[in-house]
């Protein structure tokens, strides 16, 4: 197996330090001693941070001396081995620059030995505790992979420069453009789903977050995004019928059923030619992190762009902890998926019935607060309302408002919807916002 390591970055490393140690503070900043693969570079290293910090000279001599003084240069190679570092022609830049190489591979280390373990973990673990261990392993491999992909800090002149390049590719129709659901007010209002973000789609139960995921999915598919939809509460069949059903509007039942009038038939054949044509991935995992996280990821790198999960309460995790401190975990690690994979994430959450005991049922962000760091965590926080849910003769049946109580980027505020219950489907009503 190839060795994820580069002895000659780790030696250039070193000969920089010989050739001018004044770089050893903006160095350390970037490797540490456990960075180094090879053990002489490694022991090296920490033997020339130990004389800096206590106000030793370094060079070649020097180090020597040390390193003898410890008992450790002949096991090194004696002399031979400082004096094989010496540059002819010593680079600054390069010198960083292999620093922050050094560490990369380290952290592409630490990353495969965590998925060894998680491998190891599934063999021989018992099996009521292996979902835990599981559960453990891939969040720190997220965490490290995050590390890997963040790689070193940056200054704030690099990064405001990013931005400004971003800012200029977007002006200009370059950049990558956030996700818009097709509901007009609401993305008007939200400003669409951007790389990254956690998007929180909550409500009562049968309010219609399902029908809302769904309605967004079908949307980003047909406007040639590749959304990828996890279902933890219906089967792939089912999904696909409800689709077929929302678009053609024949009865769900009756698909199910079969019986489909002859007069539709048109219809359904029309509208599951177009259902399946669509470039959308419907995925029923097992109901816990790791599982979502592998069937996730491949879909990424066939070029899924943005996922749904449905929803967020039926996600089991650690055996023992309690409803918040799952919500709690299951959370950051959505938050930390969807940086991992640089995609959005919108997650389903199901409202208590707190919301139930005010006059006002309209949910606020501390009707979320009940259920773990979903609030803490999430870029944006949706919630759906409806009167007719609570009353049925209401004025005003279907009628949905998008509440948008948290937007890090945009705005907040109520957008109106229509929901058409026989095709349980969002559609647009207006173009203008209630804020």
């Amino acid at each position: 197996m190839e060795i994820l390591a580069n002895i000659n970055l780790e030696k250039y490393v070193i000969g920089m330090l010989l050739a001018d140690h004044t770089t050893y503070h903006d160095m350390r900043a970037i490797v540490s001693p456990d960075d180094f693969y090879t053990e002489r570079w490694r022991i090296i290293y920490q033997a020339i941070g130990d004389m800096i910090d206590t106000g030793i000279g370094v060079d070649h001599i020097t180090v020597g001396d040390e390193l003898n003084r410890r008992g450790v240069l002949g096991d090194l190679g004696g002399m031979a081995a400082l004096t094989e570092t010496i540059l002819g022609d010593p680079s600054f830049t390069l010198a960083f620059d292999y620093a922050r190489q050094v560490a990369d591979y380290a952290r592409l280390r630490r990353a495969v030995a965590l998925c060894t373990e998680a491998v190891q973990a599934a063999h021989n673990t018992e099996h009521e505790t292996a979902l835990e261990k599981l559960t453990e392993v891939l969040t720190s491999v997220q965490a490290a992979v995050s590390e890997l992909d963040r790689g070193n800090a940056r200054t704030l002149r690099d990064i405001v420069m990013r931005v400004t390049q971003e800012i200029e590719d977007r002006a200009n129709g370059r950049g990558t453009p956030s996700i818009k659901t097709g509901l007009l007010d609401f993305d008007t209002m939200a400003r669409g789903f951007v790389p990254g973000e956690l998007i929180i789609l909550a409500g009562r139960p049968s309010m219609g977050k399902s029908s809302m995921i769904a309605t967004w999915a079908t949307h980003m598919a047909e406007s040639g995004h590749q959304p990828a939809v996890l279902s933890l509460e219906m089967s792939e069949d089912q999904y696909a019928r409800r689709l077929i059903a929302a678009k053609s509007g024949i009865n769900s039942q009756a698909l199910r059923d079969g019986n489909i009038p002859d007069h539709m038939w048109p219809d359904y054949l029309h509208w599951s030619e177009h259902v399946s044509n669509l470039n959308m991935h419907v995925v029923c995992p097992a109901p816990n992190m790791p599982s979502i996280h592998a069937a996730l990821a491949p879909l990424v790198h066939r070029g899924c762009d943005i996922a749904m999960i449905d929803y967020a309460q039926l996600v089991t995790g650690r055996p023992g902890a309690s409803r918040y401190e799952l919500i709690t975990e299951i959370s950051g690690q959505f938050k930390a998926l969807a940086r991992t994979l640089r995609i959005p994430i919108v997650l389903g959450s199901q409202l208590s019935r707190a919301v139930e005991q005010r006059t006002n049922k309209r949910p606020i962000l501390s009707d979320l607060r009940e259920s773990g760091a979903l609030e803490q965590d999430a870029d944006q926080v949706h919630f759906l309302y409806r009167d007719d849910y609570y009353d049925p003769a209401c004025q005003t049946p279907g009628i949905t408002e998008i509440i948008t109580a948290k937007n890090r980027d945009g705005a907040t505020g109520t957008t109106m919807v229509l929901f058409i219950r026989e095709r349980t489907w969002f559609v647009n009503l207006s173009k203008i916002p209630i804020l």
